[in-house]
C-alpha cells in the first residue's frame, strides 16, 4: 500500500470520515450515516471525499437498491494497524456516545452487504 493511503486518510476531512467508519458499530456505515456524523460537510463534498478515499484504496463502496455502504479495505486496516492510526476501540466508544436520531439508529441495524 502506498504512502498516499496514509497521507490521504490523515487529512482533516478525510480523517474524520475514516474515524466515523472505524467507529461505526459494523465498520460499514451508509453514506446517510456518514452525512449525519459530519454535518459540516456538504453532501456533494462528502461524496467527493468518499470517491477520493476509494480511489486511493482506503475504502470500498458497495451500492444496493436502497443504500450505499462503505468500509475500510483490508489493506488500509493493515496499514493503519501497523502505524497505530485509527484504533478501533476508542473510535467505537466515541461513535457510541453521539446522540442519534431514530432514523440513524434504524440505519445502524440494517444488514450490510459484506
Amino acid at each position: 500500500m502506498s504512502a498516499d493511503v496514509t497521507e490521504t486518510a490523515t487529512k482533516s476531512d478525510y480523517a474524520n470520515l475514516v474515524a466515523d467508519i472505524v467507529g461505526h458499530p459494523t465498520g460499514a456505515p451508509t453514506v446517510e450515516e456518514l452525512e449525519y456524523m459530519s454535518p459540516s460537510i456538504p453532501i456533494g463534498e462528502l461524496q467527493s471525499h468518499l470517491r477520493t478515499l476509494e480511489q486511493t484504496g482506503v475504502i470500498e463502496l458497495m451500492e444496493t437498491d436502497s443504500h450505499t455502504f462503505c468500509r475500510l479495505t483490508n489493506d488500509a486496516w493493515k496499514e493503519f494497524d501497523e502505524r497505530g492510526l485509527f484504533p478501533e476501540r476508542p473510535w467505537r466508544r466515541q461513535y457510541s456516545r453521539v446522540q442519534k436520531t431514530t432514523k440513524i439508529e434504524r440505519l445502524e441495524e440494517i444488514d450490510r452487504p459484506w
